[in-house]
């Protein structure tokens, strides 16, 4: 099996706990000195979304062990780059948040990497 379907899966779900955080820990916030506090964090923590984010990145950390002991260090981890690209988009989508042109321009130069080590490899 090529590494590259799962380098892909792991990006993806990066990109969906992240969201998944950010959705949670602003419900978290929204509440009385939620995250304000080490009390605040450990309800944010309980919180069905944060909860949720940090399994995703539970199934992408054992999805990139996969990865690594299949790839090259040097081909597969460049890949990760794709998830700041991913969760731009995405938080710009879904989340209504607005980058900066130099954010988007720095986005690009990462994308352009990446297809320059996925055109190596």
């Amino acid at each position: 099996m090529s590494t590259l379907p799962v380098i892909a899966g792991t990006v993806v779900t990066l990109v969906a706990a992240q969201l998944l955080l950010k959705a949670g820990m602003s419900r978290a916030a929204a509440k009385a000195g939620a995250g304000a506090s080490l009390r605040g964090l450990a309800r944010a923590a309980v919180n069905a979304r944060v909860a949720a984010g940090g399994a995703l990145y539970v199934v992408a950390a054992l999805a990139w062990l996969w990865v690594l002991s299949r790839a090259e260090l040097t081909f597969a981890f460049p890949f990760l780059g794709l998830a700041y690209a991913g969760v731009a988009l995405a938080a710009a989508g879904l989340l209504g948040e607005r980058p900066a042109r130099a954010q988007w321009a720095g986005i690009a130069m990462v994308v352009a990497g990446v297809m320059m080590v996925a055109a190596s490899g």
